[in-house]
Formats: C-alpha cells, sequence, structure tokens
C-alpha cells in the first residue's frame, strides 16, 4: 500500500498552515504600508519650507513697492475651528470683513486677515523666534517655527504655517492644530492659513 500514513500527512498539513500564516502576514502589513502611504499623502498637503527672516523681509517690501491698496482677499484657516476670511480693502481701509459670511462684529478684528494684518502676525512669530535663539526670553515666549510661501511678484503670503513646541526654556507642549479667535496674533499653538483667492482692483 502506497498512501501516505496519517502521521506522515500531519507535519505537511502544518507546513502548508504555517505558510498560509506567513503570507497572510506578509499581505496585511503590505495593505497597511499601502494604507498609511495613501493616508501621509492626503492628509500632509503641500510640504512647506521653513522661512527666514530674510525672506520675509523681501517678500513684505514686495508688496509695500506694489501699493496695492484697493483689493478683496479671501484666506481660508485651518484648525480646529476652521474658517474663511473674506476681506475687501479700500483705500488702504478695511471696507467689509467677514468670518464664514457673517460680519466681524469687533472693528479690532477687521484688519487681521488684510496682507498688511498677516505680515504683522509673522512678524511677531520673528520677533520670539529671534528672542528665544538671543536667550532674551521669559516663561510666556513662545517657541515657534515658521514655514510659508511667498507670491515672487507681490510678495503676498500666500501660505503660512506656524507650529509651536513650547514656552519658555523648559515648559514643552504637545503639538496642537488651532486657529486664531479674532486675530492671527492670538492663535492656538499650530495655526496655517492659504490665501484662496486675491484680486486687485488697481
Amino acid at each position: 500500500m502506497t498512501g501516505e500514513t496519517p502521521q506522515k500527512r500531519r507535519p505537511a498539513a502544518r507546513r502548508q498552515r504555517r505558510s498560509l500564516h506567513v503570507l497572510a502576514a506578509v499581505l496585511g502589513v503590505l495593505a497597511a504600508t499601502i494604507i498609511l502611504m495613501v493616508w501621509s499623502v492626503f492628509s500632509s498637503g503641500e510640504r512647506l519650507p521653513p522661512i527666514s527672516r530674510q525672506q520675509f523681509e523681501a517678500a513684505k517690501l514686495k508688496w509695500r513697492s506694489v501699493a496695492i491698496e484697493n483689493y478683496d482677499i479671501v484666506v481660508n484657516v485651518v484648525g480646529r475651528q476652521s474658517a474663511v476670511y473674506r476681506v475687501e480693502v479700500r483705500d488702504g481701509e478695511v471696507a467689509t470683513a467677514t468670518r464664514n459670511g457673517h460680519a466681524l462684529r469687533q472693528p479690532r478684528t477687521w484688519g487681521s486677515w488684510t496682507v498688511d494684518g498677516m505680515f504683522g502676525t509673522m512678524e511677531i512669530d520673528f520677533n520670539n523666534i529671534e528672542r528665544v535663539a538671543s536667550g532674551d526670553i521669559d516663561p510666556f515666549t513662545p517657541r515657534v517655527s515658521v514655514f510659508g510661501r511667498f507670491d515672487a511678484q507681490n510678495g503676498l503670503p500666500l501660505r503660512f504655517r506656524r507650529v509651536m513646541s513650547g514656552f519658555g526654556q523648559e515648559q514643552s507642549w504637545a503639538r496642537k492644530v488651532g486657529e486664531p479667535n479674532s486675530s492671527p496674533a492670538n492663535s492656538l499653538p499650530e495655526a496655517t492659513w492659504e490665501i484662496v483667492s486675491f484680486r486687485s482692483l488697481q
């Protein structure tokens, strides 16, 4: 009789099951890797380069040199309280300003999302970066890193991202995503904005 005995068949069956388990594990890891890669692509978006004080000053100089005093701008702010700001500037002054379609009520917030207002926010961030670098800090001085992209022609701060890693010398914070409550300068630890529309009227 030439058939295999049960004792001989059992090791072969175990090897077959082991091979199936290994194959399933490999396929699982491969599927998880693909999912992670897809998630990373869609969640990270454009990777913004770090910006320096020199780049910031050059962009601000370009903006001042074009002297655009009449324009409409739409800014998308990303964070826990994401919002779309629409501002109309006439003769260098804010004519209308809305957040998600609703008029901003407090006059002190009207200029926050003008181009000059955004440059003012970035100025504060660079001042804090320089204070930390020089050691001239107190427990409330934020430690920030800034990333962004400017328009090559007129200096517009097209995209900007601030990441805060802590305060002072010792306290550290987990990174959070936030959005200014009334002004870009009063933002939560991390803030991102993008100019989605800009229309010059001159």
